[in-house]
């Protein structure tokens, strides 16, 4: 009952709050104006993650009294702290290397609350030395991750909808977890970001902006780390760990690639440009919710496959897993192709008509000069 609640709550705030920052958004000139790199005609308001972050505050109320003090404590100020930066960001724009500061001081509040990815000691490192690589290597992996998801939130829809997706399914791992406070939270999250996208689908009302892209992707790591450790005294250890793994495969993928092709163009990773996923499916003829419902799909498949793979040795598993989510990442631009091929189909189909009418004239000029 209280996650029926709690997600009502969640969902009535962002679905009410929207819409005022709709409104103050257009008042104060605060809009999203297109350029060469966007794909809007039109100034949108931005900040939708404060109307997200209404809906997830307006619920704290039922989950946070389920955590820990700590965890509550923390969280609540590491959201808080991405949203004021995304806000200014929105506002006034930072830079990549600031943002990438704040989030990693909002990764060293989670690793303090005990988010903190563990590995098995096989090679009987020194006790201290095994701490601080997890330590290190959780704050790399919780910036990298909120990164990633700011950086997939380019076309309408699909930020939200990866959200929307995998906070639900956070709640029923958590559920089945036996963790009812992290359950609460990750469906009021999901009930938050189901109101936004009302307001999000093409044609889009308003954009998550950073206010709601850093929140999406700090959360979604930070959940993902949870649910690995309440898995870890378990039997189904792999499954989980392979499951919330996918979960986050398609925006760290796509931010991989994109940052190894900047660098081997000698540009920063962190410089703007139309390469990522969702910009070559749109390019190829896609609209905004075509291009969101298949990376939405192919989120959803990633994560059949992880649960299909639970029997698989676990190493074996990741590497597959992050060879179908390459594979998925080439495959789904893989229309280019046959829209080049039409292209030189039909100049060469020109070349030919061109080729046959000057056959013609020539014969004609030929028969002109025997008469």
């Amino acid at each position: 009952m209280e996650i029926i609640i709690a997600s009502m709550i969640a969902f009535a705030a962002s679905f009410a709050a929207i819409p005022v920052v709709i409104y103050l958004s257009r008042k104060k000139n605060l809009l999203d104006k297109p350029d060469q790199r966007k794909q809007h005609k039109e100034p949108i308001p931005t900040m939708g993650g404060v109307g997200v972050f209404v809906g997830i505050m307006a619920s704290a109320i039922i989950w946070t009294g389920l955590l820990s003090l700590l965890e509550a404590i923390s969280i609540s100020f590491a959201i808080s702290m991405l949203l004021v930066t995304g806000v200014v960001d929105d506002l006034k724009g930072l830079s990549p290397l600031f943002r990438l500061c704040i989030q990693s001081i909002a990764a060293v509040v989670a690793v303090h609350a005990g988010f903190v990815i563990h590995f098995p000691n096989i090679f009987h490192i020194d006790g201290m030395f095994m701490m601080i690589f997890e330590y290190v290597f959780t704050i790399i992996v919780i910036a990298g991750v909120t990164n990633a998801f700011n950086l997939i939130d380019g076309i309408d829809g699909l930020a939200g909808g990866l959200g929307f997706i995998n906070a639900t399914l956070f709640g029923f791992l958590f559920l089945f977890l036996g963790n009812y406070g992290f359950a609460i939270f990750a469906f009021s999250f999901a009930a938050s970001l189901l109101a936004f996208l009302k307001y999000n689908f093409n044609p889009a009302r308003i954009f998550m902006g950073d206010t709601g892209s850093l929140v999406l992707g700090y959360l979604m790591v930070v959940f993902a780390i949870k649910v690995i450790n309440l898995s870890a005294s378990t039997e189904w250890t792999t499954t989980f760990v392979l499951v919330v793994f996918s979960m986050l495969l398609v925006p760290v993928i796509d931010t991989m690639r994109v940052f190894l092709f900047r660098i081997l163009k000698k540009k920063s990773p962190f410089s703007a440009d139309r390469s990522h996923i969702h910009h070559l499916l749109l390019k190829t003829g896609f609209d905004h919710k075509k291009a969101s419902f298949i990376l939405c799909t192919a989120n959803i498949i990633l994560i059949v496959e992880a649960y299909l793979l639970s029997n698989v040795k676990i190493e074996f598993a990741i590497l597959i897993l992050l060879g179908s989510a390459l594979f998925l990442i080439e495959v789904l631009s893989i229309k280019r192709f046959f829209k080049i091929r039409t292209r030189i189909n039909v100049l060469y189909h020109d070349y030919r008509t061109i080729s046959d009418d000057n056959l013609l004239l020539l014969k004609y000029l030929n028969s002109k000069k025997k008469i």
